[in-house]
């Protein structure tokens, strides 16, 4: 099974920036653990070359994905459906965290799910 994550955050009353990213079902668990761990995750996002969310404006767990079969995901693909990346964003936020704080141990967003979701647990206090 496959997910989607699609949506549309308001910036500054100017214009709609559109997210757009197709998840894996081991991408899916990743997220939904951190929703259900983490309730919220702010942090900047930036797009374009100034635009963008200052660091805590922006809630990277605000979306919620929905289940899409192989058809809904082969149209998504025959008509290049894009967007900003969540899961670029989410996975760059989390290393910077754990790099502020001087923790070497940053959850690869690539790692399997029982250590990535291990390593987020054992930090729930960084955010």
């Amino acid at each position: 099974m496959k997910y989607v994550i699609t949506g549309r955050v308001d910036w500054a009353d100017e214009l709609d920036v559109h997210f757009f990213d197709i998840l894996s079902e081991e991408d899916y668990k990743k997220y939904d653990f951190l929703k259900q761990t983490l309730g919220s995750l702010y942090g900047s996002y930036w797009f374009g070359t100034n635009e963008g969310w200052e660091d805590g404006d922006f809630d990277y767990l605000q979306f919620t994905p929905i289940p899409a079969t192989d058809e809904e995901i082969a149209t998504l693909e025959k008509f290049n459906i894009s967007g900003e990346s969540i899961i670029e964003g989410l996975a760059t936020t989390i290393e910077c965290i754990f790099d502020e704080e001087g923790i070497p141990c940053a959850p690869d967003w690539d790692a399997e799910y029982g250590e990535f979701c291990q390593i987020i647990d054992d930090n729930k206090d960084l955010f």
